[in-house]
């Protein structure tokens, strides 16, 4: 019996101890691990917080405890929290269940605002629940999170009513000069300090004096640092405010005075719609970048200028920097650039100058004499590269090119060739004139050397048909009559052509004074000749 009773005592402690050895192997662990930290008063810190199982887990609960006077709680990163009591919070993570894999760790982010100077230890406490029900209990784990005064003494801005800091602002830079112009007899500096904890002194409204007019700002930190920021601010003379408005604009890139009038070179064209040829690119403007608008055909630059009343329009800019602004037309999504011109003011019959305005611009236009075509109007305009004559229909927007008109001055320059004291138009642009000063000179000159040749080769003409006379009737010596060229009719010649007698014959003088007489006759007759050729010659001329 007693045998027996020892078998069942050592089978109960066998047991016992199989036992106590199976949960010792199966048991579970725990871990947390908290972060130091350091922050200024008011700042904003964080301490982090994670925990680890050896087992999957399934829910989790910690305990975060601080020092209320030192910080004040905010927020979790990671979980649900509870309202804190006396230093102490909650953290509840029941997350893990909804894992589709096995989690053995959980993170945690506790946010304070830092509110009084000093030490406040964080101690943090987790108990974890596997999967299997068993609840594990981390050690406690303590932190330290360190508060100070803050020694930010600077500043993050300063702000002038009037003028301009220079250099830029900058925290670590303490000296800075700005410019007013006379006009200006007081200003207000604003400023703002880096660190909510430091506070300033000497931003506010000052009179100005001309001259020099100095401005101190004093910035104290939490801790006591101090820094100052000095502002030296100069009020012009009226004859330096003049001089200085006179430099500023000068070297203002995207200032443009066209007709006395200020306008403010736009670089930032979001709102603007680019036309069709254009692109968007860049320039470089006294020394300065501007945004400009290239024609893909190297022609136009353009420039959208805004006006003191903030409207904007395009503006052609030239090599020379000179601003014109842009007339055009929006047709069949084409912009239609309007050119002067290439005629003076002798049109074909059908045609008629005329203006209208185009966005406020008056411009020149061309239109049919014939009412029924009112509604249109030919323009000379630029686009895809090429200038030509386009014509605008005003009822519909439409733009169609003006081939009739073209037609129309290619008929009117052949009449004004032929005729060539008439003046026509030219869109060669030579003087407006098809035949230009220096063609109506040559041509000029021309007709009077034909007009020389002709009288030349009459009076040589006329030298070779007059009869001389023999020298013994009285005519070969005479001083009257030498050179003279006689035109008459051949009855006439035929009169000086009488026979001569023979040598023993009784001369006759009495013939021979009907000839002198003749002659005679024949020289007064020869004058009004000449005279009708001279006027032949005037007409040709």
């Amino acid at each position: 019996m007693k045998n027996f009773k020892k078998f069942l005592i050592t089978i109960s402690v066998v047991a016992l101890l199989v036992t106590n050895l199976f949960v010792f192997t199966t048991s579970a662990e725990a871990s947390v691990t908290v972060s130091d930290a350091k922050c200024t008063v008011n700042q904003g810190v964080s301490v982090s917080i994670k925990i680890q199982s050896d087992a999957p887990i399934m829910t989790a609960q910690t305990i975060v405890e601080y020092n209320p006077n030192i910080l004040k709680f905010k927020s979790v990163d990671g979980a649900d929290a509870s309202t804190p009591s006396a230093g102490v919070i909650k953290i509840v993570d029941d997350d893990f269940s909804d894992a589709t894999k096995d989690v053995t760790t959980g993170s945690y982010k506790v946010n304070f605002t830092a509110i009084g100077e000093g030490s406040s230890e964080i101690s943090v406490k987790s108990d974890v629940v596997d999967k299997s029900a068993n609840t594990i209990t981390a050690p406690v784990k303590k932190s330290t999170v360190t508060v100070s005064l803050s020694s930010n003494a600077d500043l993050s801005s300063i702000r002038l009513s009037d003028g301009t800091l220079t250099p830029a602002f900058n925290p670590n830079t303490l000296f800075y000069d700005a410019i007013v112009k006379y006009d200006v007899d007081e200003i207000t500096i604003s400023a703002s300090q880096a660190d909510g904890s430091a506070t300033f002194k000497g931003a506010g409204t000052f009179g100005l004096n001309v001259g020099e007019n100095e401005s101190i700002i004093t910035v104290t930190a939490q801790n006591g640092a101090r820094k100052t920021y000095t502002i030296n601010v100069k009020r012009l003379t009226e004859e330096e405010t003049a001089a200085y408005e006179d430099e500023q604009r000068n070297a203002n890139p995207l200032l443009v005075v066209i007709n006395g009038k200020d306008y403010t070179i736009s670089n930032d064209l979001t709102d603007v719609a680019i036309p069709a040829g254009f692109t968007q690119g860049t320039a470089t403007r006294k020394e300065s970048e501007i945004t400009v608008l290239n024609d893909e055909h190297g022609k136009y630059q353009l420039c959208w200028l805004v006006n003191a009343e903030g409207e904007g329009a395009f503006y052609s800019r030239d090599e020379e920097d000179n601003f014109k602004k842009l007339v055009y037309i929006n047709a069949g999504g084409k912009m239609y650039i309007v050119e002067s011109f290439n005629i003076e003011d002798v049109l074909p019959s059908d045609y008629v100058f005329s203006t209208c305005t185009i966005d406020g611009t008056e411009v020149r236009t061309v239109n049919y004499a014939d009412e029924s075509f009112k509604d249109f109007n030919i323009f000379n305009c630029y686009v895809d590269g090429k200038t030509a004559h386009y014509r605008l229909d005003s009822v519909d927007g439409t733009m169609q090119r003006a081939v009739d008109f073209d037609v129309a001055l290619e008929k009117n320059k052949t009449i004004d060739v032929t005729v060539p004291t008439t003046s026509t138009e030219n869109s060669n642009g030579n003087n407006g004139k098809n035949i230009s000063k220096t063609g109506i000179l040559v041509l000029g000159l021309i007709a009077l050397i034909a007009i020389i040749l002709i009288v030349l080769a009459i009076m040589i003409i006329v030298k070779i048909a007059s009869p001389k006379v023999p020298e013994e009737y009285g005519y070969g010596d005479s001083e009257t009559n030498a050179g003279d060229f006689i035109l008459g009719d051949v009855d006439d010649v035929a009169v000086i052509d009488t026979e001569i007698p023979e040598a023993d014959a009784e001369p006759m003088v009495e013939e021979t004074d009907i000839v002198e007489d003749s002659a005679v006759q024949l020289d007064e007759t020869a004058e009004p000749m000449v005279e009708e050729t001279e006027s032949a010659e005037e007409q040709d001329q």
